[in-house]
């Protein structure tokens, strides 16, 4: 019998899996096989959404409104996201300049996906969230990856992004607060940004805010469209409710724009998925309406947890950590553990090394590969204060018990300066 072609879409193919989940469900199997594993790897909260959410969601159900809703989202959420844009932004935004998707993921895709032609150039600050990449080429378009340094406080400054701008140049994808730096984007530097922008004017903006409600010590988020009026009509808003309102499992995320992206992209969104789902979007409607303040509640749990990690993170000088501005993860320099061996011998090289070796002393953390800039970790503390302790104390310990083999075969503890940083 001839054999039947199994190719599979190249392009597919490349993107490949998440790598944050993949690294989860790993962790959830060593786990499964009974391995002690503290995993601060995904990006979850921990608590449950706001009492008025839940409500909103069970009387959906039990009202038996559950058929099929519109593709864009339920005309009462879509009026409260413009109502909510209005009062953050300052922004005009009418229901009909807003689309619902299932989660954030699907918007930032589908506004990729009708904004790119083929070969268009995609600008991508490093370190980035995992799946920007994936995105840009599943849209036809071309990662161009710009990496940022703790100088610049992990933030595209204008300088690079003018280095990184061509002819071919379709968007820019802007996020902040970050995953994975927790760096906030301050409105001065949004405006520099955006006077760039002004200049090309074939370079569209994807804003991603999902992150928004998630701030500390006193940082302001902006959205770059609020600074500058001229980028109304060439940006793309994207948030959602997984974040802030503690919703990940109701997989409800929006995005807001000038009608000639929304339009297509409700368009292409009736051929993916139809509309999301109406007990989500119910929820998500009554978050904004009745739980406004539960983001801020939400926000003094990170806070002090965010406090009790970065006070036993101290206790290895071979790790560096600067506090994060927003978001709920630790952004951890390695570089003093790059030429050492783990506790068990293992040589580690690389990050991705360090989180092989970290896995199995019994802590799941993401490498900063992962996000396109080495040597770093991802540690989230959305968490139990508990889970984020054992976490924390695993990680110091591992990092003071690793040692540097020597040509002879011994082992020192202490780093030789070239391995300084």
């Amino acid at each position: 019998m001839a054999q039947f072609d199994m190719s599979i879409n190249d392009t597919v193919l490349a993107a490949g899996a998440s790598p944050t989940i993949g690294l989860m469900d790993k962790a959830r199997a060593l786990k499964a096989g009974g391995k002690d594993i503290i995993s601060l790897a995904g990006g979850e909260p921990d608590m449950p959404p706001a009492e008025a959410t839940l409500a909103a969601a069970l009387a959906r159900i039990q009202s038996r409104q559950v058929s099929y809703g519109p593709v864009a989202g339920l005309a009462d959420l879509r009026a409260a996201i413009a109502t909510d844009i209005k009062s953050r932004h300052g922004l005009e935004y009418r229901a009909q300049d807003v689309v619902v998707g299932i989660g954030a993921k699907q918007v930032l895709a589908e506004a990729l996906m009708v904004g790119t032609q083929p070969g268009d150039e995609i600008i991508i600050p490093a370190p980035y969230w995992v799946s920007y990449p994936a995105m840009a080429r599943l849209a036809g378009g071309i990662p161009v990856i710009v990496e940022t340094s703790a100088s610049s406080g992990f933030k595209i400054t204008p300088e690079a992004l003018k280095a990184a701008i061509t002819p071919l140049s379709r968007w820019l994808i802007l996020n902040s607060p970050s995953n994975p730096t927790g760096a906030v984007y301050t409105r001065s530097e949004l405006a520099a940004i955006a006077r760039i922008v002004q200049d090309h004017t074939r370079l569209l903006v994807l804003s991603d805010d999902i992150y928004e409600d998630i701030l500390f010590d006193g940082n302001v988020h902006t959205t770059i469209a609020s600074v500058d009026a001229g980028l109304i009509e060439r940006s793309v808003l994207c948030s959602g409710f997984s974040k802030g309102h503690a919703m990940t499992g109701l997989r409800v995320g929006y995005a807001v724009g000038p009608e000639w992206l929304i339009k297509p992209m409700i368009d292409l969104q009736s051929h993916l998925t139809s509309g999301g789902c109406v007990v989500g979007q119910a929820a998500s409607t009554a978050a904004l309406r009745e739980a406004a303040d539960f983001p801020a509640q939400c926000v003094k749990t990170y806070s002090r947890r965010r406090g009790l990690g970065l006070g036993i993170l101290k206790d290895s000088d071979r790790i560096t950590v600067v506090p994060p501005q927003g978001a709920f993860y630790f952004w951890i320099d390695i570089s003093r553990l790059l030429g050492m061996r783990s506790p068990t011998g293992s040589a580690m090289l690389t990050d991705t090394e360090v989180a092989d070796a970290l896995l199995e002393a019994g802590l799941a953390l993401v490498p900063g590969s992962a996000f396109g800039l080495s040597p770093y970790l991802r540690m989230s503390f959305a968490a139990a204060d508990e889970v984020i302790e054992e976490g924390c104390w695993r990680l110091v310990k591992f990092c003071n018990e690793c040692t540097l083999a020597t040509e002879s075969g011994s082992v020192v503890t202490e780093l030789p300066q070239q391995f300084g940083a």
